[in-house]
């Protein structure tokens, strides 16, 4: 009898462990660390509009704080950094974005200190305005290859979805390029 009631128990705790219940806990002591990882897709988001928009400042600080973000949850979870062709794309990304912000600022802010004359900055800023399309372009692949990595693919492949997208925003970058801006 005693036997009978000790499987019991074990069969008890077993079904116990396994149960939604239990499954919901181990969610929620998740919970705080895709909360807090929320914020880099949407700060990112928000960054590649801004670029879009052609707001660099902005779109660079919201750029920089999704990295820190991002960069945090790894070391929170102790994995691996820049492991996948997103995170390569986005920081390397954001290196030359900021660096398209430094040599824009250079060009409106002093150009005669940087680059000698007026006439000499105005004649880069073709370039600027040129690598600033061409990054643009690197910024939306960017957010596409996010999409195929880890807990979205697994929650969201919808493939179709992402690449129609895509088209769409590079359809209505091209028709905005003013091609005699950039005069070559």
């Amino acid at each position: 009898m005693k036997e009978i009631e000790a499987i019991e128990a074990i069969e008890t705790t077993s079904s116990l462990e396994t149960s939604p219940l239990i499954k919901k806990q181990e969610e929620l002591a998740t919970t705080w660390d895709y909360t807090l990882f929320m914020w880099h897709p949407i700060s990112m988001s928000a960054s590649v509009f801004l670029l879009t928009q052609g707001i660099l400042y902005v779109a660079t600080i919201l750029g920089i704080f999704g990295l820190t973000i991002a960069v945090y949850n790894k070391s929170l979870r102790n994995k691996r950094h820049i492991q996948s062709w997103h995170a390569i794309f986005g920081l390397s990304l954001l290196l030359l974005i900021t660096t398209q912000l430094i040599f824009g600022l250079a060009i409106a802010t002093f150009p005669r200190l940087v680059f000698g004359s007026t006439l000499r900055a105005k004649k880069l800023y073709k370039y600027h305005r040129a690598f600033g399309y061409i990054f643009l372009v690197l910024a939306w692949v960017t957010m596409f290859t996010g999409t195929q990595v880890g807990r979205t693919k697994r929650e969201f492949d919808h493939l179709y979805v992402w690449v129609m997208t895509l088209v769409v925003v590079l359809v209505g970058v091209v028709e905005r390029v003013n091609r005699q801006k950039i005069g070559f």
